[in-house]
């Protein structure tokens, strides 16, 4: 999971670039510090939480948990203390970022909900995945909180442009999270956690997915249409993401194993993000 957070920082900051901002080795480094250790914190706190439902099910590699905390529950309170730890060093970390360096207003409360969002999206009272709520959660974390965390670090002020680019990511975001819960979808049932998988089946799932990819691309094609948004080709990165949009659709029509979908829903969200980065840097 922590791979595509990377490509989603970068990106950003590839963006900015693009804007005209200055690469700055340092800030990158210091701000994606910041952003990894809360990332890093949902996955010790996904695996505390949601060890109910981890019995249940097995790992799939990208879904199910570790399994680590199944085996081996004495682990338990070390999870929980090292899911606040991170939680806790990131935000303070992103307090020190703001101070040493000149940064827009917007970053810090973007750090902070970003934080909190992925402590409750398992974590009491709230927890998101229980009230049907865990892809609203990770749309708005993967498709915007990630790529305007390095957006933000670099220094740029927000403008339309990086705001219409997110509306595309927050579509293959959708994809992201609708393949990761298929291999939990009777686990996740049984546990009382709402996801749109568990409540109406893989097929529905796939559909919907292959349905988000294609709005994404088509966004990307209108943006390089209708206007020069950002100083970046638009038309250029749709095109590219044809080839994710295509996996999902295959995924629809061939019907693969649960655990097949989700590993190559992941890889795909991979694949359309090095290709922008690609784009970018050409």
């Amino acid at each position: 999971m922590l791979l595509p957070g990377l490509l989603l920082y970068a990106l950003g900051w590839e963006v900015a670039l693009a804007l005209g901002q200055v690469w700055d080795p340092l800030r990158f480094l210091f701000g994606y510090a910041a952003f990894l250790l809360p990332h890093l914190s949902v996955s010790y706190s996904d695996d505390y939480f949601d060890m109910k439902g981890d019995r249940l099910g097995n790992p799939a590699g990208i879904s199910g948990g570790s399994g680590v905390l199944v085996r081996s529950p004495q682990l338990a309170p070390l999870a929980l203390l090292l899911a606040k730890a991170l939680l806790a060093g990131g935000m303070l970390l992103a307090v020190l970022f703001v101070i040493a360096f000149p940064s827009s207003w917007i970053m810090l409360p973007v750090f902070i909900f970003g934080g909190l969002l992925g402590w409750y999206y398992s974590a009491p009272p709230l927890r998101l995945t229980g009230r049907g709520l865990s892809e609203v959660a990770t749309v708005v974390g993967v498709g915007v909180i990630m790529p305007m965390a390095g957006y933000l670090c670099s220094g740029a002020v927000l403008v339309p442009g990086m705001v219409l680019l997110l509306l595309p990511l927050m579509c293959f975001a959708l994809c992201f999270i609708l393949s990761v819960e298929m291999p939990d979808a009777e686990a996740d049932q049984a546990s009382g956690k709402n996801s749109f998988i568990s409540q109406h089946g893989l097929e529905a799932g796939s559909q919907v997915a292959a349905l988000a990819a294609l709005l994404g691309t088509i966004s990307l094609l209108l943006l390089g249409q209708i206007g020069s948004f950002l100083p970046i080709a638009m038309t250029r990165l749709g095109l590219l993401s044809l080839i994710p949009a295509l996996i999902f659709v295959i995924l629809a029509l061939r019907h693969p194993r649960a655990a097949s979908r989700a590993k190559a829903g992941a890889a795909a969200l991979v694949l359309l993000l090095a290709l922008a980065m690609a784009a970018l840097l050409l």
